[in-house]
């Protein structure tokens, strides 16, 4: 019977409990952490780089002046999130969900943002230079100062998107006296 005991021991201490890590935590460490629940995170300036966020819950996170360039961010919902100043160029955006989201100033050249939801989202000032914004749409949203030159947006929704110096994709300048 105490080899049992001595037996049941061993195995205890060879199999520790797991380790819990907080999605924040996974995703600083790993720079993966698809389907997380990250609603109201607080990552300014984070090194997201090549990060892969797929269906991830970003909901009214702050993640200004981040770093998210070639993420995958695909079918994730950033509804309300701070992305200002951002760098999500070559970012993987497609069926993203950024409705009411502020992007003034990101970076946003070369991003992928086919059939994202982009509406009454904040873009004043933001670089879509090559964007591909294939059935985006992007009703209500603002788009003052925004560089659209060579911007995919065939099929794209744009009832109601408040133009002010706005480079469009043939390099014209929308509205160029306005306030």
């Amino acid at each position: 019977m105490g080899g049992g005991g001595l037996l049941a021991g061993c195995l205890a201490v060879s199999n520790p409990p797991a380790v819990s890590r907080s999605p924040l935590a996974q995703l600083l460490t790993t720079q993966r952490c698809d389907a997380c629940q990250l609603a109201g995170a607080d990552l300014p300036a984070a090194p997201l780089t090549s990060a892969s966020l797929r269906r991830a819950n970003l909901q009214q996170a702050n993640l200004q002046h981040a770093s998210l360039r070639f993420a995958n961010l695909r079918f994730a919902d950033l509804q309300g999130a701070n992305l200002q100043g951002a760098d999500l160029r070559n970012t993987d955006l497609r069926h993203a969900n950024l409705t009411g989201a502020n992007l003034t100033g990101a970076n946003l050249h070369l991003a992928i943002l086919s059939s994202a939801i982009l509406a009454a989202a904040n873009l004043t000032a933001a670089n879509l230079q090559d964007a591909d914004l294939f059935e985006a749409d992007l009703r209500q949203s603002r788009l003052d100062h925004a560089n659209l030159q060579q911007a995919d947006t065939r099929g794209s929704r744009r009832e109601g998107v408040h133009l002010c110096q706005t480079t469009l994709e043939d390099g014209t300048i929308a509205l160029p006296d306005c306030p």
